[in-house]
């Protein structure tokens, strides 16, 4: 068996905090993805739903729409383990 390299034995060492990471990642795509599904159902709401409340629907979907956009962006980078900001 050939000698563990400095690096090796670093990445050994902190193996399951990546895969923590890793698995926070996910939990960050599955709220992305389950806020991007309220999203549309919002919208639909809102489109089939009579009468707009002086824009109140609007702020609501922004605001949706980038926490959504946010969290994908997020667990993506932590799935890949990159820094993305």
């Amino acid at each position: 068996m050939a000698a563990e390299t400095d690096a090796e034995s670093t990445r050994r060492k902190y193996l399951s905090h990546e895969a923590s990471v890793k698995g926070v990642g996910s939990l960050y795509l599955l709220g992305g993805v389950l806020g991007a599904i309220g999203l549309l159902a919002l919208f639909v709401g809102v489109a089939f739903g009579g009468a707009m409340v002086g824009g109140q629907e609007v702020v609501v979907l922004l605001l949706f729409g980038g926490i959504g956009v946010m969290q994908i962006i997020a667990g993506l980078g932590l799935r890949k383990f990159t820094n993305t900001g």
